[in-house]
């Protein structure tokens, strides 16, 4: 299963070899070997992949009531999010794909999570964020795993990975996109926001969601077992199905 040129690194032609992530070790070897000759800048030795997940820091906790609305955001670094992500990833892409993971700084993202107008395009700071972060591991594409926002009809939302209460129960959430960008100047090649492989009665694929218990809802400011289980195991789900959507679409 081949990385679709056309759809998804716009008219890139040049570069496809290197995003043509494989299942297979016949392909992998065609990715991430003989077709890519080294680089004369100084980089990882070989042609790599940089991985980087800045999605596991936080819960964010939602109450809609009669009364008002609450909003508050758990730490779970506990969780080891960011680091189930990277193992994942490199489960579905396989040993030939050369990853590399790239560390992060709590918060490297968190002007992405701020208030903005309707018309604030991320592109610029999210280049920016990048040509801080890759500083140390210089690959010829990036893997990024960021949060995205759910935003609700009485101007409440949910980043990222969260939890919402309201009259009828509680819901869970892990909103984020998988994003493939340009190791030389951080364009964008490719994304797709995170999806569970099911579809609805549409057939629409189905995103990151739960209707869950009382048991998933933080105790004051610490989060519960059930809720750490049950977010580790919605976060693989979709990152199963969400990698290698955003290889072939």
């Amino acid at each position: 299963m081949l990385f679709k040129c056309a759809a998804g690194v716009a008219g890139r032609v040049g570069r496809c070899a290197i995003v043509v992530l494989a299942f297979g070790p016949a392909c992998a070897g065609l990715a991430f070997g003989q077709s890519i000759a080294p680089k004369k800048e100084t980089r990882d030795a070989g042609s790599c992949t940089g991985v980087i997940s800045a999605i596991g820091d936080t819960l964010a906790v939602s109450k809609f009531g009669f009364f008002g609305n609450e909003e508050s955001k758990v730490p779970i670094d506990t969780w080891r999010i960011d680091d189930l992500v990277f193992s994942r990833i490199s489960a579905v892409l396989g040993s030939h794909s050369n990853l590399k993971r790239v560390s992060v700084s709590k918060g490297a993202f968190a002007v992405l999570e701020g208030d903005h107008n309707p018309l604030y395009n991320s592109t610029d700071d999210v280049k920016a964020i990048l040509g801080r972060i890759a500083t140390t591991t210089r690959c010829d594409r990036y893997i990024v795993v960021m949060k995205t926002t759910v935003n609700f009809k009485n101007s409440q939302r949910l980043d990222g990975l969260g939890i919402l209460s309201q009259g009828d129960g509680y819901s869970a959430w892990a909103e984020f996109t998988i994003n493939l960008y340009d190791g030389q100047n951080f364009s964008l090649l490719g994304k797709h926001p995170a999806v569970t492989g099911k579809k609805n009665f549409l057939g629409v694929d189905v995103k990151p969601y739960r209707k869950v218990d009382q048991t998933w809802w933080p105790a004051g400011a610490t989060p519960t077992p059930a809720a750490r289980d049950g977010f580790r195991s919605l976060v693989m789900e979709s990152l199963e199905a969400t990698v290698p959507k955003l290889l072939n679409d």
